[in-house]
Formats: structure tokens, sequence, C-alpha cells
């Protein structure tokens, strides 16, 4: 210790030495991430496919959502309702893969500094890795994206996934055919699973530390746990808010890349907003909202769980970063 009489003595370090930072684990998202995206899009595959006839139908369907569920099904079939779902789900396991991969590195190496503490990212850092995640998966994955879209909308049965790839290739303008749409998707998916993340992420820490002090009030202390995966109904409030505030934000850059998607010929974003305005005006850009609205809320909520629930029950023994 320094002797502030003695003008000799070395001075005091001001500052105590850093601790070194935790290291976290990410490969366990990539596994967590194809698994829990997967799951998810079979269990949600015939609300999905609705929504996408909703988008790209040019005077939107008639009837309820549960009236046009059915005429799909005595029209080509109950199989008929995860028409898409084989080449979804193969588009979904990369995606979510990467996904989660790269949101859960760039929260851990990339962003790190900016935490709002050691124990909480905050929800900033979670809406820009939100970002980046979205962006690379949405990027990676895309010509699987625009298959999935016209397999979904075909009215005949028996198309396959390299049949529709050369189909596009080969009869509207070569291989830039599987990129159409990919500057609206890329916007739309990036700004969905940023506010996805932030909210839902921030709102699963808030739910869970009040179930710790309500559980360390009323049955003690020594009954808190340190786990970090919410509880199903606390992941269906967290997706509830966020995949509907997140859907009602992005649900028109959304119909604009499906149309885009299913159009033969290149068209920009501007047109496609333009003559759904000229045709149904402000509404025409949310036709399909109700479909995707009932679908989301369970869709978020079960993309979480089964993501928290793989990377920290199935895969044990494992050091991952704070929520």
């Amino acid at each position: 210790m320094a002797d502030p009489a003695d003008p000799l003595s070395p001075p005091e370090d001001p500052l105590p030495p850093r601790k070194s930072a935790k290291i976290y684990s990410t490969w366990p998202s990539v596994l967590a991430g194809g698994f829990s995206s997967a799951a998810t899009k079979t269990l949600t595959a015939p609300l999905s496919r609705m929504t996408i006839l909703y988008q790209v139908s040019g005077q939107g369907p008639q009837g309820g959502l549960i009236a046009n569920l059915k005429s799909v099904a005595q029209r080509e079939g109950f199989r008929s309702l995860w028409k898409g779902n084989l080449v979804s789900v193969i588009h979904k396991v990369p995606y979510g893969s990467v996904n989660y991969y790269a949101y859960e590195y760039t929260k851990v190496r990339i962003l790190r500094p900016y935490w709002k503490s050691d124990t909480d990212p905050g929800i900033f850092v979670r809406f820009g890795c939100g970002l980046v995640g979205g962006a690379c998966a949405s990027s990676l994955t895309y010509p699987l994206d625009i298959v999935r879209t016209r397999l979904a909308t075909a009215t005949k049965d028996g198309g396959t996934i390299i049949g529709t790839m050369k189909d596009l290739i080969q009869s509207e303008g070569g291989v830039s055919a599987l990129s159409r749409g990919l500057p609206a998707t890329v916007m739309c998916q990036s700004l969905n699973l940023a506010v996805n993340f932030a909210i839902y992420e921030s709102l699963q820490v808030q739910l869970i530390m009040l179930e710790k002090d309500l559980v360390s009030k009323y049955l003690g202390p020594e009954y808190v746990t340190n786990r970090q995966r919410g509880s199903w109904i606390s992941s269906l409030i967290c997706g509830a808010c966020a995949g509907t505030t997140a859907s009602l934000i992005v649900f028109p850059l959304d119909l604009v890349r499906r149309r885009q998607q299913i159009s033969s010929t290149p068209t920009s974003i501007p047109a496609v907003v333009k003559s759904v305005l000229a045709a149904d005006g402000l509404k025409g850009l949310y036709r399909g909202i109700v479909p995707e609205l009932v679908k989301v809320v369970p869709a978020v909520a079960m993309n979480f769980y089964f993501y928290e629930l793989f990377r920290q029950v199935i895969l044990k023994n494992v050091s991952i970063a704070p929520r």
C-alpha cells in the first residue's frame, strides 16, 4: 500500500484487477435452434399455409379462417393443410440453427461490452443481436423460402423442391429468380426477429424473477432455483406479446415479399405496395393478418420454449449465456 507521507512510495493501483469474463457456449444454439424451428413449423403448418394463401390472393379468400381451412381440406384433402411443410422443415432447420447461433454469438462474442450488467444483456443488445440473426438466417436459406412459398400456393400436388427450383431457373430468368424478394425478406425477418427477441427475452427475464420472488415469499428461499427456462405459461404470455407486436409491425413487408416470391417477373417493393394500395387500400397490406396472429402466439411461445428445453434440459452441463 502506498504511503502518502513518502513521495517515493509506489502509487496504489486505482482500479481493482478485472475479473475474466465467463466463457459461454454458443454451439448448443445450432442444435436447439434447428430442433425448435422444425417442431414449431410442423405444428403450425396449416395456419402458415392459410396466411400465405390470404397474402397472395388477388381478391382475398371469402369467409372466416375456420371456413377456409375446411374449404381447403375438402377441396384438396386434409393433408393439403401441410402442403409445402417438408420444404418448410428443410428450410427451418438451417434457418433456426443459423438464427439462434448468430444471435448467441453476437450477444456473447461481439456485444458483450454493451451488456446492461454481467447477468443481463439488456433489451437493446437483444434487439441488435436479433437483427444480425435474422439477416444471416434469411439470407443463407432464402432459395428454400421462395420454393416453399411456391409449393404452398400451388393448386396441384406433386411439386418437388428440385423441380420447383428448376422451373424457376429455366422459365423465370435464371438463377437470379431464386433471390426474388430477398431484400424485402431480409428487412422483414431481421426486424421481426429483433422485436421478438427483444420483447420475449426481456419479458421472460422479468417473469422468471417474479416467479422466484413468489416462491421465496410463499414457499421459502430453499425452494428457489437458478433455472433460466420459463414455464409454458410464461412462454405463452411472452410469445403473445412479442409475436403480436412484431407481426403488426412487419406484416405489410411480409405480404410484399410473398407477392414478390410468386411473381414471374421482378417487381420492386414500392411497385408492390402501390399495387396493393390501389386495389384494396391500406387494409390490403394486412390481408391474412388474422391467421398470422392466431398462429404467431403459440408459434413464438413454442419456438422459444422448445429452444430452451433442448439447450437446458436435453443438452445438460453446458454453459449458456444469460437471456
